[in-house]
């Protein structure tokens, strides 16, 4: 009935607005659309195509049936992080996949990727992501979240990377679990992951700091996937950490030169936006291709 109502366009954009109203927030499209340039329905279909990807509606509804068995504060903690993820993947698919895309094909090109990569990340994560994976699970597991569901939400602030390994996956046509392992093992490696945190902890003091620090986040997340596309594409049917030791040799030079910037970050006493500026511009190396009759 609906898709034969004269008003047809006009209900689903008011149902629409409200849901992404309700669920993000009054800012969040006036936010996205000064940071990204992206026009107010190209954002929300992005939003809505995140909202699915993600299973967002499921999960926010489990959290929100906790009422009275669960802390208030606890629940808002983790509608938060939520929120977070959805924003995170809105701002991807802006970013990624531009203009002319349907949002229900692209919505189920990526939800069993996503999935599947999100059931196969705890049995992945290594170093400082297990640490902080842990950590997350034995708070929600202490705050009275059902197991399962603490699990699934304790990656939630890891899980936008999925976009990157599904994307990279898609573009090798290589297995979503091993590009998943070769990803999980190069952040721990290479230490992308805590950088990402630096990044994101970087005060923001006016409107254009603030904006290069998105810029340097979409340009990492862009680096990283070339990086694990250019590992997991040469993987054929070998193991993920034989795959990854053979990289790291061959790119030993740029790594160390990776490893030693990131090192220099970390020594700082005074961080500046500069620092973090020249770190990212020195990532491309790591993604360079050999040149014909280089090492193997």
């Amino acid at each position: 009935a609906m898709y034969a109502h004269t008003l047809r366009r006009q209900i689903v954009a008011t149902q629409l607005a409200n849901d992404v109203v309700d669920f993000m927030g009054i800012t969040f499209v006036a936010s996205l659309q000064q940071s990204t340039g992206a026009e107010p329905a190209a954002i929300v279909r992005a939003c809505v195509v995140a909202r699915e990807v993600f299973d967002l509606p499921r999960l926010w509804q489990e959290v929100q049936a906790l009422d009275n068995r669960v802390a208030a504060a606890s629940q808002l903690e983790v509608l938060t992080d939520l929120q977070r993820l959805a924003r995170l993947g809105t701002r991807w698919f802006i970013r990624n996949r531009g203009e002319g895309w349907s949002p229900q094909a692209l919505a189920e090109t990526f939800r069993e990727r996503v999935r599947e990569v999100r059931e196969c990340m705890p049995a992945l994560l290594a170093g400082e992501q297990r640490a902080a994976w842990e950590a997350r699970r034995a708070d929600l597991l202490e705050a009275g979240l059902p197991a399962e569901l603490a699990a699934t939400l304790a990656g939630s602030a890891m899980e936008i990377a999925a976009l990157g390994i599904v994307d990279a996956a898609m573009g090798g046509n290589v297995p979503v679990r091993t590009t998943a392992a070769i990803s999980f093992a190069l952040n721990d490696s290479l230490g992308f992951y805590g950088f990402g945190k630096q990044l994101s902890a970087l005060p923001v003091s006016s409107h254009w700091e603030a904006l290069a620090r998105e810029s340097f986040l979409d340009e990492l997340d862009w680096q990283v996937r070339e990086v694990v596309a250019w590992v997991a594409g040469g993987s054929g049917d070998d193991d993920p950490g034989l795959v990854l030791s053979r990289w790291m040799a061959a790119q030993a030079q740029a790594v160390q030169r990776w490893r030693s910037t990131l090192d220099a970050i970390r020594s700082a006493t005074v961080r500046e936006y500069a620092m973090y500026a020249v770190a990212i511009r020195s990532l491309p190396e790591l993604s360079r291709r050999r040149a014909p009759g280089g090492p193997p």
